[in-house]
C-alpha cells in the first residue's frame, strides 16, 4: 500500500524508538492502567490516540482492524495517511479546531490499508495531556440502510410526482402528505395543507357523503364537489385504499380534477341534442346502418326527409316502423326494389367505408316517372370507443339541379369559346384586315350561322341618304348560298327603321308578333318563314351605318345572353372591317399622294438644277469672260485696283463651280445620260473632295440599265446615307456597293460611325419618323418601287441596304453631261 503524508500543521514531532505507546487512563496506579486497558482493548468502537501534530501513538484491536492493519503498524503514522483524498481539506480544519479544545462528533470517510474506504462517526476530543483522542464507529450499515431509506423515499416522490392524480395521505381525517400535483389542484402549497382537515377541502353540499366514506373506509371510487382555500369549487373523482405505513393505519387517496370532462360530457350532450335536432331536420336523406359481425348492415335511424324520399319511391306512406331494424338486403330488395346492379353498386360502398374507415362519395343516375334523377351518396364511417367502425352514416343528395346547371355551364363554356375563335379568327383574316368589305361580310355571314345554329344571317349597309338600304351579303346555311341583290326604302317601315337604327341589338323571340318587324320581313322574298332573329346595328363613329342580321327559319329559338352579346359582337367586327376598308382606301390616298409629291419633288429639282446650269451659271460664265477682257485691258490701273479685280474674278469661278455643282445635286445629268454606275462613280468622287473621307467602292461594270424612277430613287438613298455618315456619324470611312442578284439591284452603304440610337431605329423600322424625313422619304420612295429600306446599326457603325425589283429601262434620253463639280 502506498502511504502519503497528510497536511498537518507540522512535520517535525516524532515518537522516539525506544518509547512505548500505553492507553493512560485517569487513575495513576497500575491496576488501574491495566483495567483501563483492558476496557479499551474489548470495545467495539475503534479508539486512537494521537499526538498534536497528528501522529499516531496508540490504537486498540477494533480500530486497528477497522484500518485493515496490526496494532504494531499504526504507531508512528500520521492519522492523514487514514483520511479519503477527498477528504483532507475539511481534516485539516477539524483537527485544528479539536487541538484548539473543541470536541467534534462528525462524519467522514477514512480509508483502509488496502486502499479501500469507509464512512465513520468520530468522536474527538483533547486530553489534558495535550493528546488527541478518537473513538471511530463503522457506519457502513447504518450508511446503506439510510441509502435505502432516500432511495425509497425517492421513489415515493417520483411516483406521486410522475402520477397524474392528485395523491393525498391522511390519518384520522387529516392531511399526511400531498404530492405537487395535488397541491396545484388546489392552487397553493404542499406545506400549507400537510396538518389540516380533509372535510375543509370539500364543498358543504359534498362533506357529509365524504365524511362517511372516510368513516367507513368505503373504496370505490366516486364524485364530489371540492372547495379551494379561494373559495372556488371544482368537481373531482376520488379512488381512496386503506393501508398500514410506517406502523400506522392511513387513508391513501387519488383525486381527478374532472371538471374539464364535467364541462365535455355537458357539452356533448348539448351536441348530441343540436345533432339529434339537425339529423330529424335535414333537408337530405340520412340513414344509420348498423355493422354486424358477420359483414351485414341492419338500419337504426332514419330522418323524416329519408322516409318521405322512400315513400315517394315506392309510390305508398311507409312509416318508420316498417324500416327500423331491417337488415340491407330486405331493405333494398322487398322495400326499395332496386336492380341488383344497383343493389351490388351501393353494398360496395358501404363495404368501402367500413373496410377502410374513409368517408366515401359516389354518384347515382335513377330513372323515374318525373324524369332522371342524379343523387351523391356520402358513406361515412362511425366509430365506437374501441375503435371499431360499428356505424355507416348514408347521406343521399339530390344534385340534379347541380348536375343541370354544370351542363349548362360546360355549354356555355363552349359556346363562349366558340365565339371567341370564330371572331378572334374573322379579325386577323387577311381580307379583313385588308378592308376587303364584300369579302369579310361573306366571311362573318357564315361565321354568324354556324356559330349559333341560325339558318341564315346577312349584312346591310345604307346608302348616303340613310333611309335606303342594301344588301351587302345574305347567306342561307342550308341551301349554302350566298347572295346580295336586295335594295329596300325603309322609308315605308318607319317602325322597322327604328329598330334598325337605335344602335343596340334587338332581339326577336317571334318574328310574326314584332308590331315593327314583321310588316318589313312579309315584303321582302328572301324571308319568308323566318322565326327568330337578332337585329344588331353596325356603328361607325358613333354613327349608324347598317345592320347584322341573324335568323331561324322555320322554328322558335330563346336566344341565350351569350348569343346576344355574340351578336352584337357581329355588328361591331363588321364596322371594324368597314373601318379597315376606310383606312386601307386612305393610305393608299396618301401613299399615291407621296408618290405624286415625290416625282414633282424630283421635277423640281431637275428644273431648278437646269435653271441654275442653263440660266444662273451662263451668266456667271459670261461674266467671267468679260471680267477677264476687262483685266487684260486695266494694264493702267493702280495695284489695288489691280487686285482687287483679280479677286472678282476668283470669286466669279467659285460662284460658277458652287451653281454647277447644286445644279448637279439637284439632278445630276449623269444619271439620265450615263446610268447610275456613272452617277455614283461622280457623287463619290465629289463626296471625298468635300468631306475628306475615304470611300471604297464595289459598282459592277456590265449593270443593266433601271427604269429612270428606280434608278433616281438608288441615287437618293446613298445621298442621303453619305450625308449621315458626314454630317451625323463622325465616321471615317464609307464602302459602298451595288449589285443586281437575280431578280432585284441592291444598294448597300455601311460606315464605322457612332450608329443610331436603338429606340429611334426601333420606332423607324415601326414605321416612325425619329430617324429623320431623309430616311422617311426614302422609305416611302422605295415602297412606291416595290423594294424596302434596311437598316443595322450600333455603336461601332451602320450598314443601310435599299433594294428595289430588277426592271429593265425600256426608253432614255442621251445627253452629254454638263460637267463635274
Amino acid at each position: 500500500m502506498a502511504w502519503r503524508p497528510g497536511q498537518v500543521p507540522s512535520e517535525d514531532t516524532v515518537v522516539p524508538s525506544n518509547s512505548q505507546p500505553s492507553f493512560r487512563g485517569a487513575g495513576s496506579g497500575p491496576g488501574d492502567v491495566e483495567s483501563y486497558r483492558k476496557l479499551i482493548e474489548q470495545a467495539s468502537d475503534g479508539i486512537l490516540v494521537v499526538d498534536g501534530q497528528g501522529i499516531c501513538l496508540e490504537i486498540n484491536e477494533a480500530g486497528a482492524l477497522l484500518l485493515g492493519m496490526a496494532q504494531g503498524e499504526i504507531a508512528g503514522l500520521r492519522l492523514s495517511d487514514f483520511v479519503a483524498p477527498e477528504e483532507l481539506a475539511r481534516f485539516n480544519v477539524d483537527f485544528d479546531k479539536v487541538r484548539a479544545g473543541k470536541a467534534l462528533v462528525l462524519e467522514r470517510i477514512l480509508r483502509r490499508k488496502d486502499g479501500s474506504t469507509f464512512p465513520v462517526e468520530v468522536s474527538a476530543k483533547r486530553l489534558s495531556d495535550g493528546r488527541i483522542e478518537g473513538i471511530l464507529r463503522d457506519i457502513t450499515g447504518r450508511k446503506q440502510t439510510e441509502g435505502r431509506l432516500r432511495q425509497s423515499e425517492e421513489r415515493f416522490r417520483v411516483l406521486t410526482a410522475a402520477a397524474f392524480e392528485g395523491i393525498v395521505i391522511s390519518e384520522h381525517g387529516r392531511i399526511v402528505d400531498v404530492n405537487d400535483q395535488f397541491a396545484l389542484m388546489y392552487r397553493t402549497d404542499r406545506a400549507s395543507l400537510v396538518g389540516c382537515e380533509v372535510i375543509s377541502l370539500v364543498a358543504p353540499e359534498s362533506r357529509d357523503v365524504v365524511a362517511d366514506r372516510i368513516k367507513h373506509e368505503i373504496e370505490e371510487p366516486y364524485e364530489h364537489r371540492a372547495l379551494r382555500r379561494d373559495g372556488t369549487v371544482f368537481d373531482i373523482e376520488v379512488r381512496a385504499k386503506a393501508v398500514t405505513w410506517d406502523g400506522r393505519r392511513v387513508r391513501v387517496t387519488a383525486v381527478l380534477d374532472v371538471t374539464e370532462r364535467k364541462r365535455a360530457e355537458a357539452v356533448l350532450r348539448e351536441s348530441q341534442a343540436r345533432l339529434s335536432l339537425v339529423f330529424e331536420n335535414a333537408y337530405d336523406p340520412l340513414a344509420l346502418y348498423g355493422v354486424e359481425e358477420a359483414g351485414g348492415y341492419r338500419l337504426l335511424m332514419i330522418n323524416p326527409a329519408f322516409l318521405r324520399t322512400a315513400s315517394q319511391r315506392v309510390g305508398q306512406t311507409l312509416t318508420a316502423g316498417e324500416l327500423l331494424g331491417r337488415s340491407y338486403e330486405y331493405l333494398v330488395r322487398k322495400v326499395l326494389l332496386l336492380d341488383e346492379r344497383a343493389i351490388a353498386a351501393s353494398r360496395e360502398h358501404l363495404d368501402e367505408a367500413a373496410r377502410t374507415g374513409k368517408v366515401v362519395r359516389w354518384e347515382e343516375t335513377q330513372q323515374r316517372a318525373t324524369g332522371q334523377i342524379s343523387s351523391e351518396r356520402i358513406d361515412i364511417p362511425v366509430y365506437d370507443g374501441q375503435g371499431r367502425c360499428g356505424h355507416v352514416l348514408r347521406v343521399v343528395h339530390d344534385v340534379t339541379e347541380r348536375k343541370r346547371a354544370e351542363g349548362e355551364r360546360a355549354a356555355l363554356l363552349e359556346r363562349v369559346r366558340s365565339q371567341s375563335d370564330a371572331l378572334l379568327k374573322f379579325s386577323l383574316d387577311p381580307v379583313v384586315t385588308a378592308g376587303d368589305v364584300p369579302a369579310a361580310a361573306r366571311q362573318i355571314t357564315e361565321m354568324a350561322t354556324r356559330v349559333t345554329g341560325a339558318e341564315r344571317a346577312s349584312i346591310w349597309l345604307f346608302e348616303p341618304d340613310a333611309v335606303t338600304i342594301h344588301c351587302v351579303d345574305r347567306y342561307d346555311r342550308i341551301a349554302g348560298l350566298h347572295t346580295a341583290d336586295t335594295t329596300i326604302d325603309l322609308s315605308k317601315y318607319p317602325a322597322a327603321l327604328a329598330v334598325l337604327t337605335n344602335g343596340r341589338t334587338v332581339v326577336l323571340d317571334d318574328v310574326e308578333l314584332d308590331p315593327g318587324m314583321s310588316p318589313l320581313l312579309r315584303d321582302v322574298p328572301q324571308a319568308e318563314n323566318t322565326g327568330s332573329a337578332l337585329a344588331t346595328a353596325i356603328r361607325v363613329g358613333g354613327r349608324v351605318i347598317g345592320a347584322a342580321w341573324i335568323a331561324t327559319v322555320g322554328r322558335l329559338k330563346k336566344w341565350r345572353p351569350d348569343e346576344i352579346a355574340f351578336g352584337g359582337a357581329v355588328g361591331d367586327h363588321m364596322a371594324q372591317a368597314i373601318l379597315n376598308a376606310e383606312r386601307e382606301q386612305s393610305t393608299r390616298s396618301l401613299h399615291e399622294l407621296a408618290g405624286q409629291l415625290m416625282q414633282a419633288q424630283d421635277e423640281e429639282r431637275r428644273r431648278i438644277g437646269r435653271d441654275l446650269h442653263d440660266s444662273t451659271g451662263q451668266l456667271l460664265a459670261v461674266l467671267e469672260i468679260n471680267m477677264a477682257m476687262l483685266s487684260r485691258t486695266a494694264v493702267g490701273l493702280d495695284a489695288k485696283a489691280q487686285a482687287l479685280l483679280q479677286d472678282c474674278i476668283a470669286q466669279t469661278k467659285q460662284c460658277a463651280n458652287s451653281i454647277r455643282t447644286a445644279s448637279y445635286l439637284l439632278h445630276p445629268p449623269l444619271l439620265d445620260e450615263m446610268g447610275l454606275v456613272s452617277a455614283i462613280q461622280w457623287q463619290l468622287d465629289g463626296f471625298r473632295r468635300r468631306s475628306g473621307i475615304p470611300v471604297e467602292a464595289e459598282l459592277p461594270a456590265g449593270f443593266v440599265r433601271l427604269p429612270a424612277e428606280d434608278e433616281l430613287s438608288l441615287f437618293r438613298v446613298l445621298q442621303e446615307a453619305l450625308t449621315n455618315a458626314h454630317r451625323h456619324a463622325g465616321s471615317t470611312w464609307v464602302r459602298v456597293g451595288l449589285e443586281q442578284p437575280p431578280g432585284a439591284v441592291l444598294l448597300t452603304v455601311s460606315d464605322n460611325g457612332k450608329g443610331f440610337h436603338p429606340a429611334a431605329l426601333a420606332l423607324s423600322r415601326d414605321g416612325g419618323s425619329r430617324l429623320g424625313v431623309g430616311l422617311a422619304g426614302m422609305r416611302e420612295r422605295l415602297r412606291q418601287l416595290g423594294g424596302q429600306l434596311e437598316i443595322e446599326s450600333d455603336s461601332t457603325g451602320t450598314v443601310l441596304r435599299a433594294s428595289v425589283p430588277s426592271r429593265q429601262r425600256v426608253t432614255g434620253a442621251s445627253r452629254p453631261p454638263g460637267g463635274a463639280p
